[in-house]
């Protein structure tokens, strides 16, 4: 164990001293089933976990669904990297070839809407924008200004990225912008098939399905779903201001969810004790990541939740700590301690600390004579010998001169 610290701390020197920085702990979290609580309340408790952990430097915090849909096989890959590369070929494209970059860019925004549930908001946000500013340097500045309202409808703070696109086509943005901000608002109703799923607005948590979104932006936005043992799903919303529109997502069962669900109902089994068990071990093989927490809620008192944290260690398979927390149901604002508590003097290699060799007896030194117990014994039985002998051995007779002293 101690050679095995040694040489994680040698590589960690190695690589801040070439100027890597060391590579983040991958962590996702698991909560185990509670009954009697609010699917929302459960919601609230892993986003705010998620939150706290990605606060974390060195942890790299992973949605467990999405590890999900990764092991399955159900992301779409290829399609992605077509948006992708569409979207790079259309920024070169943009001072040079204008017309020809509208065209690639329609491709790329369109193909990150198909898989907007699997990709950052953020990269369908820049093929839009490049998009807008391509029609504006074509001249087509109607269709520009529409869908420059378009995506600040859903990405309002979104600032206009000059160190890619031309600072000519500000004006037009901030216009835009406006014309966003007087809006009118509306509300939609989500639900989904089966219900309970998370529902995400524009990215923002709006509740589990099915729910009621208030106060949107009238116009097109994006609506995301997610289920542990579905496939993540998104679609395309459109607040009116005068009615409340209804849309429903049918959400497929993930083709792997139930090897996965055997293999927590396994790893629950073992929370609380010092190394991992099968069921553990399984979910870096499946999931490839380096560490995991387990969550268990409880009740606590009015409005308030026991929360118990497990953390394990797949590499090393070691229990690292464990630790528990009350926190009010609203706010969780005791959740943040509990991951400060949960990685305190934590090694993030895995590995635990050792504890100190015991200190080595003091030599032996040889008891001087005269402080010996033999010794004073020794002295002792010869004093009182000096003294008895001459009563012993002293001479006594029936008869002597003078007065005479009986010793019996």
């Amino acid at each position: 164990m101690r050679l095995l610290a040694v040489c994680v701390a040698v590589m960690l020197s190695t690589a801040v001293a070439s100027g890597q920085k060391p590579a983040k702990t991958k962590v996702t979290v698991f909560l185990v089933p509670a009954k009697g609580f609010k699917p929302q309340t459960l919601a609230a408790v892993t986003r705010t976990m998620s939150r706290a952990l990605n606060k974390n430097p060195h942890l790299f915090m992973v949605d467990s669904d999405k590890l999900l849909v990764q092991f399955s096989g159900e992301v779409p890959t290829g399609q992605i990297a077509d948006a992708e590369k569409a979207l790079q070929d259309g920024i070169a494209q943009i001072q040079t070839d204008p017309a020809t970059a509208v065209q690639t860019l329609e491709s790329a925004f369109n193909s990150f809407e198909q898989v907007l549930a699997f990709v950052k908001k953020r990269k369908a946000a820049q093929s839009l924008m490049a998009l807008a500013v391509a029609q504006a340097q074509a001249k087509m500045q109607r269709q520009a200004l529409a869908n420059f309202v378009h995506l600040l409808t859903w990405r309002p703070h979104l600032p206009y990225d000059t160190a890619l696109f031309p600072p000519s086509h500000i004006p037009q943005f901030e216009k835009a912008r406006a014309i966003v901000k007087k809006k009118k608002r509306g509300s939609v109703e989500l639900s989904t098939t089966p219900p309970g799923a998370k529902a995400y607005v524009d990215g923002r948590f709006m509740g589990v399905t099915p729910t009621v979104v208030f106060g949107v932006k009238v116009g097109d936005h994006y609506a995301t779903f997610k289920k542990p043992g579905y496939v993540k799903a998104a679609l395309k919303i459109v607040v009116d201001p005068t009615m409340q529109q209804k849309y429903s997502q049918a959400l497929t069962r993930s083709e792997k969810f139930l090897l996965l669900k055997q293999s927590l109902a396994t790893a629950r089994q073992g929370l609380g004790r010092a190394t991992t068990n099968s069921g553990m071990n399984d979910l870096r093989s499946f999931l490839y990541i380096d560490q995991v927490v387990f969550l268990a809620v409880g009740y606590g008192g009015p409005n308030r939740l026991q929360i118990q944290a497990y953390l394990y260690d797949l590499r090393s398979k070691l229990r690292l700590n464990q630790t528990s927390a009350v926190t009010d149901m609203t706010r969780m604002s005791g959740i943040d301690s509990l991951v400060n508590n949960l990685y305190l003097n934590v090694r993030y290699d895995g590995s635990l600390d050792t504890p100190p060799e015991p200190p080595p007896p003091p030599p032996k030194t040889r008891t001087p004579f005269y402080a010996s117990w033999w010794f004073w014994t020794a002295v002792g039985a010869g004093v009182a010998t000096a003294i008895v002998l001459p009563i012993t051995l002293w001479p006594s007779s029936d008869t002597c001169d003078g007065p005479c002293v009986s010793w019996k």
